[in-house]
Formats: C-alpha cells, structure tokens, sequence
C-alpha cells in the first residue's frame, strides 16, 4: 500500500514541477559567472508557461535542477534534453528532444530554433517502479524498489523505498531533498 502512494504522490503533487523549482546552491557543474562565457543560455523553468513541464537531463550532468537563482544554465554549444516520459514534447511529438544552446539561442535537435515555450509536454511525465533485485529491511525481508524516470535508456531514481510485498510493509525511504531554502 505505501509503495502505490509514493506512486501516486508523484502524480497527484506534480512532482516535476517541484524537481525544477527546487534550488540548489550555486551553479550546476560549478559553472560561475565568469566561466560561463557570453554566449551561454539560461532557462528559468519556473517563468515559463509551460503547462506540463519537462524534465531537464544532460549526458555530462544527469538530471538537472536550477540553481540558486532558479536558472539553468547552458555553455554554447552544449546540449540538454527535455524529456515527457510517458508523453510527448509539443515541439516535437516525441518523448525526448536535444536543446542546443548556440550564441544565446536555443536550437531544437541541432538545427530548428525554437522558443521554449512551445517545449511542453502532452500531460505529466510518468514516473516508473524499477526493482533492483537487492534485498533491504530486517533481516533481509524487504526489497529495494527505486521509483523515478525512465529516459531512453537511463533511469533516473528520485525516490528508493524497502518495502516487504508480503506483510505490506515499508521499511523506510530514501531521497534528497535540493535546496538552501531547507532550515
């Protein structure tokens, strides 16, 4: 039973939208400022209208999250991918599309430039249980079931939990929590 309301919590709390707005201390990869060149690009999610927010993911970087100024920021020349999993992008009609950041402008797959706005997805991304076959909890009673993003071939965990199927019991869970605002 807890395993389907963390399922459900992700559904029903939006929890894309709170992975993005949450704010992490200082620029992603330690980019600053100063090293990030004058043509870089900067998303700020959070003034976006977006109706169905994406999740941002880099192949250097992993999942993505703002910084402490609620931006994403990109170096020019470097990709992203904005991903629906279980949708599709508007801009695209596929579940993932490559977001290339060239002289300040923002390039869909490498060769359409497009405004981020029209990047939504079709509804919610869908998140996935993935077992991992590891055995948790008292004596080795429950198992630990990751909960997060399928994208491609990767997935991403946002939630771990040692659950026992058989008693329907959760042993206990595990995940971070993002941001300097915590006190």
């Amino acid at each position: 039973l807890e395993l389907v309301l963390a399922c459900h919590f992700f559904q029903f709390t939006r929890a894309c939208k709170s992975i993005q707005s949450a704010r992490v201390t200082g620029f992603l990869l330690g980019y600053d400022e100063d090293d990030i060149g004058e043509d870089a690009c900067t998303i700020y999610p959070m003034q976006l209208t977006w109706q169905n927010q994406p999740i941002f993911f880099s192949q250097a970087r992993s999942l993505l999250l703002p910084g402490s100024n609620g931006s994403i920021i990109m170096r020019s020349g470097e990709e992203i991918q904005l991903s629906c999993p279980g949708s599709r992008t508007r801009c695209s009609r596929s579940a993932n599309v490559g977001l290339t950041c060239q002289n300040s402008q923002f390039f869909l797959d490498g060769s359409r430039q497009e405004e981020l706005t029209a990047c939504d997805c079709m509804n919610d991304p869908k998140e996935q249980e993935e077992d991992s076959n590891l055995s948790c909890g008292p004596a080795d009673s429950g198992r630990l079931i990751n909960i997060g993003f399928q994208v491609e071939d990767s997935f991403t965990s946002i939630l771990s939990l040692c659950h026992n199927v058989e008693d329907e019991n959760t042993y206990y869970a595990k995940h971070l929590i993002h941001g300097p605002g915590l006190k």
